[in-house]
């Protein structure tokens, strides 16, 4: 990672390939009754320019956004006054830095600098906030990674890119006061660093702009996200994700413009780039809504939550019940702990659905009910030799043999027999001369309710018989009568 990741991340996602010297004329209602961003109409040089006269561009309407950090005029009037900047000074990269730096992430927006220099209090979502605020390319926390503002903004800086520049940041701001470094020197150097972000590209290509004809990583990360927004290739087939930009690749971005009004150009620039990332974050908000859906969380209304991508006050609301049924911290963000305990509940529910659709071995209608009926012959065989009377808890332990016999490969049960101790039940199948068998812990078995048994000899591929599947050694039957207790493990 850079050492002003911050820094990187704004250049990509608000200033790209013209870095310091970008600039937009703000926005604009087209004929299609959408609003649009007004582009730079041709190359400006601010190092030529004065800090007044990018303010009077500004006023004039001339202007919006400028720089590498797209500083608007209100802004940028509040940062010369806070800063006491002179206005006849060039408008250059060192400047520029210095405003975002010293005021941007400072003054302006406090929480930012409050992380990186771990000011008590200050958390993580809050400067994620603060920078979805101040910059609509990066995803705002509480919306699901959605941009801060209305369309035409899109975020493309995700919420976790966001987080693990501001914790190197972190890290690395402690390590230079561990080192002796003052605190503004070190906060100077993991935000802007000893010179301006290099943004010139060298070659002939736009950078970021992925077009017929390229190839690589970039392109098979393309490949990658259209695939999983459901776009294919020319003659619909899958898009292979092969690195090469080719005609299908070609066709699904010109079908993914289409679909979000995008210009239709075949090239994944940056303006394309954006609306995908945005696309995948509404797709995650999606599954995100389905699944606490299904764990039966709602709206504050009691209502199921919109399938819509919006990551709003109701998913939110339901987040954050969750996080509360789990004793996690309360929120409304789907952090790791969060999407792990999510992942563990509807673990937890496809195995009950599971556990509701096999039918159990005590049911006359289960491919496994002879082994169960033969292993529950045996067990009260045993009862009546104890002199007790079979119950749920013979049920179990019958149960629980027959899923273990089934598992070790045996296709019946013969005879039930219990070590001298009753510590453990056996299973006994006699073939050709030899004994096989399978053997269980009586006290565990007794309490193993019959559904579970059930759900394990559901799970086992029913196998042919193999000599090394079960033990072929002799079983030590009880000799002499056990007590009640011993053999059937009541406490």
């Amino acid at each position: 990672m850079s050492s002003q990741p911050l820094r990187d991340l704004i250049h990509r996602g608000e200033s790209q390939n013209r870095g310091y010297n970008d600039y937009n004329g703000g926005t604009y209602t087209g004929s299609d009754g959408r609003e649009h961003v007004r582009g730079s109409s041709q190359p400006i040089d601010f190092s030529s320019m004065t800090l007044g006269q990018v303010q009077a561009r500004q006023r004039s309407g001339e202007l919006f956004a400028v720089g590498l950090y797209q500083v608007i005029p209100g802004t940028l009037n509040s940062a010369v006054q806070r800063l006491h900047l002179d206005p006849e000074q060039r408008f250059t990269p060192e400047l520029q830095d210095r405003i975002f730096s010293e005021y941007l992430i400072t003054t302006k927006q406090p929480e930012v600098r409050d992380y990186i220099t771990g000011k008590a209090g200050a958390t993580l979502e809050e400067a994620e906030l603060a920078l979805s605020e101040e910059w609509a390319s990066f995803g705002d926390p509480r919306k699901g990674g959605a941009s801060h503002y209305r369309p035409p903004n899109v975020a493309s800086v995700s919420v976790q890119e966001c987080g693990e520049a501001l914790r190197q940041m972190r890290k690395d701001y402690r390590a230079d006061i561990s080192r002796g470094t003052s605190p503004d020197a070190a906060f100077k150097a993991v935000t802007v660093g000893d010179s301006p972000l290099q943004t010139h590209s060298r070659s002939g290509a736009t950078p970021g702009l992925l077009m017929s004809g390229g190839h690589g990583a970039s392109v098979k990360a393309l490949q990658n996200e259209l695939q999983r927004l459901g776009y294919a290739g020319e003659a619909g087939t899958a898009l292979t994700a092969d690195g090469d930009f080719g005609r299908d690749t070609q066709h699904a971005v010109e079908a993914f413009q289409r679909d979000y009004h995008l210009n239709v150009d075949g090239k994944a620039g940056p303006q394309t780039e954006a609306a995908i990332h945005q696309a995948l974050a509404a797709q995650g908000v999606r599954t995100l809504q389905s699944e606490l859906n299904s764990l039966g969380y709602t709206d504050a209304q009691g209502h199921p939550l919109a399938v819509d991508g919006a990551f709003g006050a109701n998913t939110r609301h339901a987040v954050e019940a969750f996080q509360r049924d789990h004793q996690l911290t309360v929120d409304g963000r789907v952090g790791p702990q969060t999407q792990g305990a999510l992942d563990q509940a509807l673990k937890a529910r496809v195995a009950d659905t599971r556990t509701q659709s096999v039918l159990p071995l005590s049911d006359p209608k289960s491919p496994d009910h002879a082994l169960y009926e033969q292993a529950l012959a045996g067990v009260q065989k045993i009862d009546v030799d104890m002199g007790r009377s079979s119950d749920q808890l013979s049920r179990n332990l019958a149960a629980n043999l027959a899923a273990e016999a089934k598992a070790l490969g045996l296709t019946r049960i013969d005879s039930v027999a219990i070590s001298e101790d009753g510590a453990r039940t056996f299973a006994v199948q006699n073939e050709s001369g030899v004994r096989r068998y399978a053997d269980v812990t009586t006290a565990q078995a007794v309490r193993t309710p019959i559904e579970q048994s059930s759900l394990r000899a559901a799970s086992v591929q029913t196998q042919a018989s193999e000599p090394d599947r079960a033990s072929s050694q002799p079983v030590v039957a009880a000799t002499a009568a056990p007590s009640r207790d011993s053999v059937i493990g009541l406490g």
